[in-house]
């Protein structure tokens, strides 16, 4: 008997681009941050809409836990409330932005595998997924940051480029 003489079940699974988007976060005042906020502290952006849902960016000036207190971490979260527990599976980059339209980004971090987002997923894991999660600990060290001349009256600019991909 073959396959397809008898009750045959079929599917097919398809992954596609379903959309990108980008979002530029200036810091401002980038030396009063270091100075004031501890290791740990946080600043948040506003949300934002790009590739097709609403992000907010979480800015930690002196890393967000010990394992980065040198550095400056970033992490991307999921701001839609009507999502529920439904997954989105997202990747993105971090770019420095070079002060003055220069020569393009200086220093990239991408987050190279789609990462599910929920609303379910933040509260399942919570603080943890802070660490493992969508994000960079050590995005850059604070000490190259300032070398590098991508600060320009105590503020720097972030580009944050997300791709959101769905399955079907």
């Amino acid at each position: 008997m073959r396959p397809w003489d008898g009750i045959v079940s079929a599917s097919s699974i398809s992954t596609t681009a379903a959309a990108t988007g980008c979002h530029v976060l200036k810091i401002n005042g980038y030396s009063e941050a270091k100075m004031a906020m501890s290791n740990g502290s946080l600043a948040t952006s506003s949300e934002f809409e790009a590739a097709g849902y609403t992000w907010y960016i979480r800015y930690y000036p002196n890393g967000m836990s010990s394992y980065g207190v040198d550095h400056i971490s970033l992490y991307l979260r999921l701001a839609d409330r009507h999502v529920g527990t439904t997954l989105v599976n997202a990747r993105f980059r971090f770019s420095l932005i070079p002060p003055h339209g220069g020569d393009g980004p200086w220093w990239r971090r991408w987050r190279p595998r789609p990462r599910p987002y929920s609303e379910s997923a933040a509260a399942e894991f919570g603080h943890a997924m802070h660490s493992s999660g969508p994000g960079f600990p050590r995005f850059i060290r604070r000490d190259a940051l300032e070398r590098s001349g991508y600060i320009q009256d105590d503020c720097f600019a972030i580009r944050c480029d997300i791709h959101v991909v769905s399955t079907t």
